[in-house]
């Protein structure tokens, strides 16, 4: 069972939950890999949503029709600064922190 916590954006409540260990070192070594290649922006915009949509799906979170959520879904009922902060909030919970420009890549705090 995984640790979940409500994140509450505006009158909004999500269940989010971390990334386990093995997940959160292979987000690690794909954000890695794909800075190497220059990737398409739209690389990292599938990897946000992909990350949101595990985090609420392995909270038990549902959308708005009951089911749980898909990339499709995750669009069309929330916005992107409100995917954003997910996104913000499940990487700090799975222990992720993310540097600002001119610092490391995205490493974890567990090394």
């Amino acid at each position: 069972m995984p640790r979940i916590r409500i994140l509450t954006l505006d009158n909004l409540q999500f269940p989010i939950a971390p990334m386990t260990y093995d997940e959160m070192e292979a987000y690690l070594k794909q954000i890695t890999d794909l800075k190497a290649q220059d990737p398409d922006p739209k690389t990292f915009a599938a990897i946000t949503l992909d990350t949101v949509v595990e985090a609420l799906n392995r909270a038990g979170s549902k959308s708005s029709d009951g089911e749980v959520y898909t990339r499709a879904k995750l669009t069309h009922e929330i916005d992107s600064g409100s995917i954003n902060e997910l996104y913000a909030e499940i990487l700090k919970m799975s222990g992720i922190v993310i540097k600002t420009a001119g610092e490391a890549a995205a490493t974890s705090t567990s090394r």
